[in-house]
């Protein structure tokens, strides 16, 4: 805004706002002896107030608010935005605002990562086909196969029905990203939003394993008692310390053991590994639950696609006794390199229709999942990237368990599988040892690992023996044919899953 006065005898006062014919005046009608002044800037012209209505709050005029009465407070729609007065204030407040950009930058991932699953969970979904449904080493027929009603003497026809199925599915525990529980020690975070997916995918295999070793395989939620035993199950994996398979235990072990720092990504062998732990430290606690028993329930992990019977009877009889105490086997392999070799598809599914397999720690890039079963070239999943309020589980108050239940089943083409992954298998006797070992041998030049008798320490002393020179370390690992690029070692190379 500026005001120009002439030197000349016709004076002229250009000022905006003033004279619409002043203003129109161009450079070229100003000397260069003209003087160019800052005009005083005009006042704002004062609303008329309002008649009082009862309903809302005076409103005395509409002038910008002052630092002292706060964002809002004078304005004419205060009535409807003075609820974020406070959360304005803490925003603005020096030594709040790291904190609270930090929440509302949790919800926000929460809330989209809550959005994405749910348009992603639209298409592909369909269970409308003719091809039946593996899930859990258990066949169920497809929607169009129950329809159909197949001849009784075929072997589709018993097989369970859809319905029965989907109450499988739904017995399960789903553990997804959570928010609001305790700050992990040392740090602010209170959610795991962007980065604890597979150590999420990593609690429902162990879930599942604990289920079908308590309860069986035969469980379902369709009883009180049942509702009761999954409340307990669902309690030992909560969001606190206080909890002995919380994801809380699971970072403070990672942290311990392998120097991982929270909020980092984690692969599927690393989470075998420290579940492994988990499972040690729980027992070694005494974890005293009439319920969930562990007493008799041990982890064993294997990561370099050479699995050794010896270590994984060692496992199951290193309580001293005679008996086999049941064991949980996870056996991390890689299976292509940057991509899923599709050589490996049936193998897979060869694995997941057997009653010892409870599924597969892996997902597809940079996104983790748990792989139960499959439909044809799809895969059964649960997908953790589902944000949700961490439950209060003190002893002897009531929460829901409704968050813990997945509804509706995902798939997913083989094809989008990334190559690194963990094969969980629960033997319950050395029968299921031997069973598991002739399966992987009938695999032929596609066998995705390999188990070999004796230990590994009696591998590693004949591999360092000097005296043994005709001994071939490529050829003791694989047969002939296979290709050992990409079925190799999968220490140091074990892919984080990302979100």
């Amino acid at each position: 805004v500026v005001s120009t006065q002439s030197t000349g005898s016709s004076g002229i006062n250009a000022e905006y706002g003033e004279n619409s014919t002043n203003v129109k005046r161009t450079a070229s009608s100003v000397s260069y002896n003209d003087v160019v002044q800052v005009a005083p800037v005009p006042s704002k012209p004062e609303v008329p107030v309002r008649p009082r209505n009862p309903q809302r709050p005076v409103v005395a005029t509409a002038s910008a608010p002052s630092s002292s009465a706060g964002w809002f407070r004078e304005s004419p729609n205060s009535h409807r935005i003075q609820s974020y007065e406070p959360r304005l204030k803490g925003v603005r407040s020096q030594g709040q605002t790291t904190d609270q950009i930090d929440e509302v930058m949790f919800h926000l991932k929460g809330t989209l990562n809550n959005a994405v699953q749910y348009i992603a969970s639209l298409p592909g979904n369909n269970f409308e086909t003719t091809s039946s449904i593996c899930f859990l080493g258990k066949f169920y027929m497809g929607k169009y196969q129950e329809d159909r009603r197949l001849e009784s003497d075929s072997v589709e026809d018993r097989h369970g029905s859809f319905q029965e199925f989907l109450g499988d599915f739904q017995s399960r525990v789903w553990v997804t990203y959570r928010r609001g529980f305790p700050c992990l020690q040392g740090t602010n975070l209170t959610s795991d939003t962007g980065w604890g997916c597979m150590l999420r995918t990593g609690q429902m295999m162990l879930a599942t394993a604990l289920q079908i070793h308590c309860f069986g395989r035969g469980y379902r939620r369709n009883t009180a008692l049942n509702q009761r035993r999954f409340k307990e199950l669902v309690k030992q994996f909560g969001d606190s310390l206080e909890y002995p398979f919380s994801l809380h235990h699971l970072l403070k072990i990672g942290k311990e053991h392998l120097n991982k720092t929270y909020g980092e990504w984690y692969g599927p062998s690393t989470v075998a590994y420290v579940l492994r732990v988990c499972v040690d430290y729980a027992k070694e606690r005494g974890m005293d639950n009439t319920i969930i028993n562990i007493r008799n329930f041990t982890v064993f992990t294997a990561t370099d696609c050479m699995v050794f019977k010896g270590d994984i009877v060692r496992a199951a009889t290193m309580n001293g006794t005679r008996g086999w105490m049941k064991v949980l086997v996870l056996i991390s392999v890689r299976m292509g390199a940057d991509e899923l070799n599709l050589s490996y598809r049936q193998p897979i599914q060869e694995f997941l229709i057997s009653p010892m397999c409870i599924g597969i720690m892996g997902g597809r890039k940079r996104h983790s999942l748990y792989f139960t079963g499959f439909q044809g070239n799809k895969l059964i999943h649960y997908d953790p990237h589902t944000c949700q309020t961490a439950l209060k589980m003190k002893q002897g108050s009531h929460f829901n368990t409704e968050t813990y239940i997945c509804m509706k089943p995902r798939k997913m083409s083989f094809s989008k599988m990334d190559p690194s992954c963990t094969f969980g298998f629960y033997l319950t006797s050395h029968s299921d040892l031997v069973e598991l070992a002739r399966l992987s041998e009938s695999m032929g030049p596609h066998k995705i690992f390999e188990l070999l008798e004796g230990t590994k320490e009696d591998y590693m002393a004949l591999v360092n023996d000097p005296s043994v020179k005709a001994f071939d370390h490529n050829e003791s690992m694989f047969d002939e044919g296979v290709d050992t690029t990409e079925i190799a070692s999968l220490e140091g190379s074990d892919f984080e899953y990302l979100e």
